[in-house]
């Protein structure tokens, strides 16, 4: 293998003497199987990267016939489409990196540069310093996409101008006075959160499943304005979130204890604090039904519905 690639927990590795192909390799059993095949006198493939957003496969290849030299996407059916000839100068290039926003890094094995070049612009752009010293035999590339991550920092300040978010938190008035809080949000992950709730522990719900893209770095703000008649100690909690839902619309199956099952991909990464499901199953015998929820590569399960009822009834409860 002179190039190897991952995405989507598979590992992918591509050579360049008989059988040329894309292969998958299996990371337990050590056996790799053809994925794409193609001619073998059509590539002379080295680098090679998959896109981590979509799983597109590139490769940089340097044969220049039949179909030229320079940075390929290799489809499924085992065809090339010449994304762009290698920079001027360039005939061998041996490693390749696709990040996540978008940008192929062509790597060469000797002292000069790594190639930059965007693929939504269809350009090459400002090139990098490679950091060796001397030619090498061969060289390869790799880019490390960053987790992304939901988290958010919550600024609750109060004052007694409506229109200006006040910078302290506690403020000394007489009693019938109004205030102004203040709530400010800024989402300090890598993540866009798209959905809203705001509770204090005085004022109650100020608002839930508040639609808005909060991008990563950005803040928002909302002000609530209340007559205060005695001392009071309150806190905000705002909470951000990206709902995930699937509606497969499927039947219950009766006596069947494989049941029915759906799957729900979470481009996310981190620890759960805190998790709220909300299931709508119609079935006529809720006593009939349970339900689990299970991390599908660690198998972890929770059970959050099993069977009401039972056993204290042979059948459960009934009805919706």
């Amino acid at each position: 293998m002179v190039g190897l690639a991952f995405y989507n927990g598979q590992l992918y590795g591509v050579k360049n003497i008989a059988n040329e192909a894309i292969w998958a390799i299996d990371t337990n059993t050590l056996v790799a199987t053809v994925f794409i095949d193609y001619a073998d006198a059509d590539f002379d493939l080295g680098g090679f990267a998959a896109d981590p957003n979509t799983g597109e496969f590139y490769a940089t290849n340097d044969d220049t016939t039949p179909n030229g030299s320079g940075l390929f996407r290799i489809n499924p059916d085992g065809s090339g489409t010449l994304i762009a000839p290698y920079p001027a100068g360039q005939t061998d290039i041996d490693g390749l990196a696709v990040s996540d926003d978008g940008y192929a890094y062509l790597v060469i094995d000797e002292p000069g540069f790594i190639y930059v070049y965007d693929l939504v612009g269809n350009a090459y752009t400002t090139p990098l310093d490679n950091p060796w010293t001397s030619a090498e035999v061969f060289s390869g590339g790799a880019y490390i996409v960053q987790p992304s991550g939901a988290a958010i920092s919550l600024n609750k300040t109060v004052g007694t101008d409506p229109g200006v978010c006040a910078v302290t938190d506690t403020i000394d008035v007489p009693a019938g006075t109004e205030v102004t809080y203040c709530y400010e949000v800024t989402n300090t992950g890598t993540a866009t959160l798209n959905y809203h709730d705001l509770d204090d522990s005085e004022l109650g719900n100020i608002f839930s499943g508040l639609p808005y893209a909060l991008i990563p770095g950005a803040s928002a703000f909302i002000t609530q304005s209340v007559t205060i008649n005695a001392t009071t100690v309150n806190t905000g909690t705002w909470t951000a979130y990206n709902p995930l839902c699937s509606t497969p619309n499927v039947a219950i199956p009766d006596n069947n204890l494989d049941g029915v099952t759906d799957t729900l991909a979470v481009n996310l990464t981190g620890s759960i604090s805190d998790l709220n499901v909300d299931v709508d199953v119609l079935h006529t015998w809720v006593g009939d039904v349970s339900l689990t929820l299970t991390h599908v590569d660690t198998g972890t399960s929770a059970t959050i519905i099993d069977r009401p009822g039972v056993p204290a009834s042979t059948f459960g409860c009934s009805g919706n």
